[in-house]
């Protein structure tokens, strides 16, 4: 049977400050390990509801704390992928420096110049790749951007120009 963590009097209401910290810390290590709302509340003897709102609160944290994880990550990621282009880029274009000067000062006698002119019409075209890859990489948002507000804006701009008014008026 479960037992009353605490008990508040006869007339009930919020415990005082260390007691909800009490109360606090025994709800979260039941959160962490997965428990149900429910479960805990007859664990604990705690009103059912009074459980549920923590377990929102702590979840809520949890999701923040997840969001703003993933968001670093993927500027991490996007970052390094920019870097690792902007590499290509360079090794790219000093192969192409090199065949420009083969064929500019070589002898056509002496290399078979269709070879070169096929290096470097490659070259080039995969140059073309990797700068219309950085391009488009670059012009993704990341989560940093917040979609709702952008949502809003674009809602707030299509209001305004079939009805002429803001969308807070409506």
């Amino acid at each position: 049977m479960a037992k009353k963590l605490v008990k508040t009097g006869e007339k009930g209401g919020r415990p005082n400050k260390k007691t909800q910290e009490k109360i606090r810390s025994i709800l979260l290590k039941h959160f962490n390990d997965w428990h149900t709302a429910l479960f805990t509340a007859k664990e604990t003897g705690l009103n059912a509801k009074t459980v549920n709102a923590y377990f929102k609160e702590f979840l809520s944290t949890d999701l923040e704390e997840s969001r703003e994880e993933f968001k670093e990550k993927q500027r991490h990621a996007k970052k390094q992928v920019l870097q690792k282009l902007d590499e290509l880029i360079l090794v790219q274009r000093e192969q192409l420096e090199r065949v420009k000067k083969i064929l500019i000062h070589e002898d056509p006698q002496n290399f078979d110049m269709a070879r070169y002119e096929s290096i470097l019409q490659n070259n080039t075209k995969q140059l073309t790749d990797i700068y219309q890859l950085k391009a488009s990489l670059e012009s993704v948002p990341t989560l940093d951007i917040d979609i709702q507000s952008e949502v809003e804006k674009e809602y707030a701009a299509y209001l305004s120009e079939t009805t002429g008014r803001s969308a807070s008026k409506n």
